[in-house]
């Protein structure tokens, strides 16, 4: 069975919107309130998906078969606000192909762009340092949700490996200032 990467279609609404709530459920609601935890399940409402997808800048979803197993929503060049994979399709590069998808699609399509933000969950942080995002802000708690800003220096992928580019200064300040504020234990083992 083969992953097919493409843009989503209004049949896919009902399959994205049961994914991206499974998902949630399992790996960010229980840091959220109740009350948050009810709001983004409206949010994420196949009619409310509807609208997101065709106001969108950029938005992929990948699917095995007739079954979606993965989104990601850029609602401008500048933002995502959706990435998710089905919790029995993780770990295999799923999210890192959509993200990287849509980080290529700002590059080609507004090059002027030079960061690329989210807010990430606790759950989410290793995933998206890892894509080479850094922190811009402190954990935060918001109407009942939890995340961290994340930013993304462009250009950032390398066309054929998917590895971030160091070469942008604004990246070098950032690693410097992480490398920096970390205790002098810290520093000297990693």
């Amino acid at each position: 069975m083969e992953l097919n990467y493409r843009a989503p279609r209004s049949l896919d609404l009902p399959s994205v919107t049961c994914m991206v709530r499974a998902a949630f459920d399992r790996f960010v609601a229980p840091e959220w309130s109740v009350g948050a935890r009810a709001n983004f399940h409206d949010e994420v409402s196949e009619e409310n998906l509807a609208r997101a997808f065709a106001s969108a800048f950029y938005c992929g979803v990948c699917a095995l078969e007739q079954e979606i197993i993965g989104v990601v929503l850029f609602p401008s060049p500048r933002l995502v606000s959706l990435t998710f994979v089905s919790p029995a399709h993780v770990r295999r590069g799923i999210a890192s192909t959509l993200l990287g998808r849509g980080v290529r699609y700002v590059e080609q399509h507004q090059p002027e762009i030079s960061v690329v933000c989210l807010n990430a969950t606790r759950n989410a942080m290793p995933f998206y340092s890892a894509q080479g995002f850094f922190p811009i802000s402190p954990e935060f708690e918001h109407c009942g949700t939890v995340a961290t800003r994340l930013a993304l220096w462009l250009p950032y992928y390398d066309s054929l490996h998917g590895i971030a580019r160091r070469a942008n200064p604004a990246f070098n300040r950032t690693r410097r200032h992480v490398a920096a504020t970390r205790s002098p234990s810290a520093r000297r083992t990693g």
